[in-house]
């Protein structure tokens, strides 16, 4: 087999440089792209952050109350120690490690150090252990004992040994195998073992998860209002006894529009108040343009100068896209910031990208992940995007948003008598007086989305 090169000529299309960068960073929300830019300081030295220094100048007009405030925070707490410390009396060691940050501990560091507190031979620690190793961030054991037994070289008895162990610590309910066995371990920890609560939990779990009360009432000759008092104190027993340790805590949303009230009308804005200042800088520009400059380093400073210019265009590109979708949803959902979600109209991305001169597929990414500050809390930018749902048998043009049909589901679930719980069947009869004609299965889809529990398992008997 001989070898040989020959040429061919192909078209493809191929993204320029800076037209993939300004898709990348419409798609960006503000936290992301205020990671971004700090993270392109750092590798582009032509940028520069405009710095406002307003807390250095503060601090700077009144050192001694500063300083004075700075100790009291500092020695906060420190009462049951001995008393507030003195100014100079900390070490430069100590203070840094006061400063630094404590990653907090996960639920199996937890575990490990309780289980090397005991004082009992290695080999059941280690059997312990393997457990607290198989234990999901809930606090569930995930693999049966025999499979562990399977793999090492521990008995079954042995393995029982150690759950036992393992699920004597902290958290109350770890180690279970699922919800019934964590509600047993919390019960045996308060002390309930011989109570109404553990003989629900042994003979009627299945009637508690429903919240049958007439079948537990029958099953262990109870009146009901002991019964509701025994599953109140069910309830009040954490279900997830691992999730406290969890490292995956949510972030405090940031909106990156806020829409605010004038005097007369509404208006939307960026919210870019912490967003850095991004300039070029000055000495690497002249230096740059300097004639004396070696031809390497004007070569490199115009690379870095090129990548910073795309990306301050596209970033000023990503805002006023960002902006003027903003404000075309404010005037074709006019009517949300006065009443609410459930006045929002149908709407498409494709009529706006239409409005403000856009392809759709660009309105497509520029509110991936966004969100607005509105007067009825923080939402998604698509939610305004609300779909339609035709009304009538006969091909009406009529239609409504989804919106306003899941808004009204919720009120009348909300209004509804608990003892005697709305059906699907019912709901659709109580729109209909509304004139909003919705079928059986949309009324199961829309009350699924909105996390409302089945007629059955909402009824209180």
């Amino acid at each position: 087999m001989a070898i040989h090169t020959s040429q061919t000529l192909q078209q493809r299309m191929v993204m320029a440089p800076n037209l993939t960068l300004a898709l990348r960073i419409l798609r960006m929300t503000n936290l992301e792209l205020q990671t971004y830019l700090r993270h392109q300081m750092q590798e582009n030295p032509i940028l520069d952050i405009e710095e406002t220094n307003k807390i250095e100048e503060v601090e700077s007009d009144a050192p001694d109350n500063s300083a004075d405030e700075f100790e009291d925070w500092s020695t906060y707490g420190q009462n049951d120690l001995g008393g507030k410390a003195s100014k100079n009396q900390k070490t430069a060691q100590e203070l840094s490690i006061e400063q630094s940050q404590t990653k907090p501990l996960s639920l199996y560091e937890h575990l490990e150090i309780q289980l090397r507190c005991q004082t009992l031979p290695e080999k059941e620690i280690h059997a312990a252990e393997l457990i607290v190793q198989n234990i999901n961030q809930l606090g569930y054991l995930e693999v049966t004992l025999e499979e562990l037994a399977q793999h090492t070289d521990h008995s079954i008895a042995q393995f029982e040994a150690a759950l036992d162990l393992v699920q004597s610590l902290d958290p109350p309910g770890v180690g279970a195998k699922d919800l019934r066995d964590c509600l047993k371990i919390q019960l045996r920890y308060l002390q309930k073992e011989d109570t109404l609560e553990a003989q629900i939990v042994d003979q009627c779990f299945d009637a508690f998860v429903q919240n049958r009360v007439d079948v537990i009432c029958r099953t262990l000759h109870c009146i009901p209002e002991q019964v509701e008092l025994a599953i109140q104190s069910l309830k009040s027993l954490d279900p997830k006894p691992g999730q406290i340790f969890s490292t995956d805590i949510s972030q405090t949303i940031v909106p990156d529009l806020i829409i605010h009230r004038r005097e007369k009308y509404y208006d939307v804005e960026l919210n870019d108040h912490y967003m850095p200042q991004i300039m070029i800088n000055r000495m690497y520009y002249r230096m740059m343009r300097h004639k004396e400059t070696p031809t390497e380093v004007k070569q490199f400073l115009h690379d870095k100068f090129r990548k910073a210019s795309w990306m301050i265009r596209a970033i000023d590109e990503r805002n006023s896209t960002l902006l003027a979708i903003a404000r075309c949803l404010l005037s074709l959902q006019s009517e949300f910031v006065e009443q609410g979600p459930g006045a929002l109209k149908p709407l498409t991305q494709s009529q706006v990208a239409q409005l403000i001169g856009r392809h759709a597929s660009t309105v497509s990414r520029a509110i991936a992940g966004k969100t607005i500050d509105t007067p009825f809390g923080v939402y998604p930018v698509e939610k305004f995007f609300a779909s339609a749902v035709k009304q009538g048998k006969n091909g009406s043009s009529k239609s409504v948003s989804d919106e306003r049909i899941k808004s009204e589901i919720m009120r009348l679930v909300e209004g509804e008598d608990r003892t005697h719980p709305l059906s699907d069947e019912a709901l659709v009869n109580l729109l209909k007086e509304q004139d909003l004609t919705v079928a059986r299965r949309t009324i199961a889809k829309y009350r699924t989305a909105l996390k409302i529990l089945p007629t059955h398992l909402r009824r209180l008997r």
